[in-house]
This record gives structure tokens, sequence and C-alpha cells, in this order.
């Protein structure tokens, strides 16, 4: 009726059949006729034509958003619709509300009104979704196909152990929450274009103890490579697994390894901004084995608890940025090399940094690489940080070390038990050649 408003405040439920669909029409052609479903209403509508239709309802143009959802129409050609306001057909963006718990597949949980959209792969696109901080975390119940996915900061999603394909864009600012397996397989997570840049993605295992992969697939079948991540979490639940990437992994922002083991023995790994192990195990990738399989640090390094397992790996800390090394470690090759312009490396104090074979540290001879306690020590208050060097004789120059003390073991095979840096001053006690 053109001249009425049907107004629908709990269930839309339109559509006709494959091959037959259902038509919307106005009982004056030209004029549109008023539809309106309510904000917190659920719609289920497919297989339309829709004709001289104003799912606005009575509100005057523009509405208020919060008037009326816009009508998705399914299955639906919109090239057949005409004169018609507030629909849109076939793919749309569905927002998580979380509204009434934290289930994917319930209709109330999503701004629309309806659960969002699965594609099929090669055929049609899902929906685009996007997921604000809000109480409720949305938590997967079955696999999903989807367009795009937009994770805002502080939010999450939690897979569980189902697959995800994105054939667009990931824009992840918070946190996706997954195992890494599905039974046998592994966790099939395909994404055409992942973000590299923000994010984090949280494994958690599966509880079966068994080899778990950190792939993420292209929508040809074929694994991203380097796998790359911005902040990458391992914090298993449970019976312990063990996370093996079969390749190169790259961490552009915080490698976390809170529990569980990740064994990165036979591959290179990069982190750019953070190492933290917190709990759980590491074990280092093996430059004797491999001499490109080293672990490269752009940033920091935070070893509070957890076991780190050097075996004959080289840790190479380099990058122009400042860092900070927290705890203690022992390593088989360290390495620190201090760029052109320059770079402060700070130890917390009393921290003790051991190495089993090779200590290998060079600065710039203009700039020198800064080796510091974080407190500064004063007379009659020591606040050193230590070297014990349990092999070999280090080679060390163009550094500026400060408050910071090099304890050679009685095993210790070397005639020469002290640091030699060449070409080195201690700024802090005056320009003094450390040789």
């Amino acid at each position: 009726d053109s001249a009425g408003e049907q107004i629908v405040t709990r269930s839309l439920d339109l559509g006709g059949i494959n091959g037959n669909p259902l038509q919307l029409a106005s009982t004056t052609p030209g004029v549109m006729a008023s539809v309106q479903l309510r904000p917190g209403g659920l719609q289920d509508i497919d297989y339309m034509i829709v004709v001289d239709s104003n799912a606005y309802g009575s509100a005057a143009l523009p509405p208020d958003p919060a008037h009326a959802l816009t009508l998705v129409a399914r299955d639906s050609d919109e090239t057949s619709a005409s004169n018609y306001a507030n629909w849109k057909f076939g793919s749309v963006e569905v927002v998580w509300t979380g509204a009434f718990d934290t289930n994917w597949n319930d209709p109330r949980n999503w701004d629309l009104g309806l659960v969002p959209m699965n594609g099929v792969f090669g055929v049609s696109d899902g929906d685009d979704v996007r997921i604000p901080d809000v109480a409720n975390k949305p938590t997967l119940a079955a696999p999903v196909n989807l367009r795009s996915m937009t994770i805002e900061t502080d939010a999450s999603i939690y897979l569980g152990a189902y697959d995800m394909t994105l054939t667009g864009t990931l824009s992840n600012n918070g946190n996706i929450i997954l195992q890494g397996k599905n039974g046998a397989l592994p966790q099939h997570i395909a994404i055409a274009v992942p973000d590299t840049d923000s994010g984090t993605f949280t494994y958690t295992g599966d509880d079966a103890g068994s080899p778990i992969p950190l792939d993420i697939y292209d929508l040809g079948g074929t694994i991203h490579t380097p796998r790359s991540y911005f902040d990458l979490v391992i914090a298993d639940t449970g019976v312990p697994d063990t996370f093996v990437p079969a390749g190169a992994l790259d961490v552009n922002g915080t490698l976390t390894v809170s529990a569980g083991t990740l064994d990165v023995s036979n591959v290179p790994l990069t982190v750019d901004v953070e190492f933290l192990l917190n709990g759980g195990t590491v074990l280092a990738p093996n430059t004797q084995a491999d001499p490109t399989n080293t672990f490269t640090v752009n940033g920091s390094w935070t070893n509070t608890s957890g076991t780190f397992t050097a075996n004959t790996g080289n840790v190479i800390f380099t990058g122009t940025g400042d860092a900070v090394v927290t705890g203690d470690t022992t390593f088989y090759d360290l390495t620190f090399i201090g760029p052109a312009a320059g770079k402060e490396v700070t130890f917390q104090q009393g921290s003790n940094q051991t190495v089993d074979h090779i200590l290998d540290i060079r600065g710039d001879g203009t700039n020198k690489l800064v080796l510091q306690s974080s407190v500064n020590s004063t007379p009659g208050n020591p606040t050193d940080w230590m070297l014990t060097i349990m092999s070999g004789t280090p080679i060390v120059n163009n550094v500026d070390v400060r408050d910071s003390t090099a304890v050679f073991p009685a095993g210790n095979p070397t005639t020469q038990p002290y640091i030699l840096a060449l070409n080195s001053i201690d700024q802090k006690n005056g320009e003094v050649s450390t040789n």
C-alpha cells in the first residue's frame, strides 16, 4: 500500500525461490511504499525483486540511523530493482554488537539482525565484517568465508579450530585467537591481503600435544612466505603443544611466548620490536647447522621466565632503534651490531647474559654502540650488569660501555680473561679507552 507503512519490530522474513523470485511492489507505480524494520529486529530476505520500496519507512530523509535497519536481499539481482531506498543486495558490511552473547551464528549479535553471509570460493563474495571492542567477543561455531574483516582496537575474535577465508583484506588492530589445528589437519587460514603492520594472532593449541604449523595461506592454497605477523603470541592452554613454522618466521611487532613450545630450530626468525619470553619454551634457530638460520632482534629482549634453549644459534641484535635487555639469558653465540647513527642498549641492572661460544659486539667508529645499565651507578653504589663468557675470546670494538662486569669462569680456556674493547670508551667516566 503506497499510502500506508508496515512496521516490523521482531522478525521480517521475505523471499521467493531460485528462479522464481518474490516481487515487492507498490500499489501506485512510481510511488514508494514504506516498510520499516526497527533496530533490534531480525531479517531473512532472499530471492527478491524490489520495486518502489522505501525501507526507511516514514522517516524524514536523511533518516536517523537508529530509525530503521537497512534491509538486505540475498541472492537477489540489484539490476532488476528500481526506485528503492535503504535496501542493499548481495554482500554488505555487518557489524558485531554482541548484544545477546558470543555466538557468531546468532543474528541478535549483529547490527543488521542477520548473520554474515559466507561466500562461495570462486563464485560469490561473502560479507564484510567489522568487529568493535564490546564486552561479548565473537566466537565461531563453523568455518567462515568472508570478503573482508576489520578488527578494531582492543577487539578480538575466537576462531577455535575453525577455518577462516578472507577473499579481500584483513585489517587487524585487535586480536585473532585460534588453535592452529583442526583435528589431524592444520587449521586453514587463507587471506588474500594479510595485515602484517598491526594486530595480534594468538595461538592456543589444540591440547593434542602434536606439532602445530604457523601458516597463513593465499587464496591459491600457497603459504604466504615468509610467515609474517605483526604481534604473535604463543599462549598454549592445556596439554603442551609445539608450534613449528616450516619456513622463515618474521614478527614485525612483538613475539610473546607464555606457554607451550615455539620450535624455530630449523628456520630463521626475525623480531622487529620485542622478544618476550614469560613462560613456555623457545627452541632457537640452529645457526651452525644452517648459517641462514639466525635469530635477528631489531628491538628489545625480555626473558622473565620460561626456557630459552640456545641450541647452536646466533642471536643478533641489530636495527637502528635503541633496545632494552631484561632478565638473564644463556646464549650460544651473541652478536650486537650498532648502526652508523649510533644506538643505546640498556641492560637491566643486575642482569646476567651468559655466552657459551662467541660474543661479537661491533659499533660504529664515529657513533659508538652504547652498552649501559638501566640504573646509573654512583660512588659506593654499583649498578652493574654482567656478561659471563664461558668460552673463547670476545670480539668487541667501537663501544661505549658503562657499569658492566665481565666474568670469565674457571672453565673458560682463553688466555685472555678480560674483554679487550678496541677503539672504545667509557663516556660516563671520561673518554678513557677500555683497552
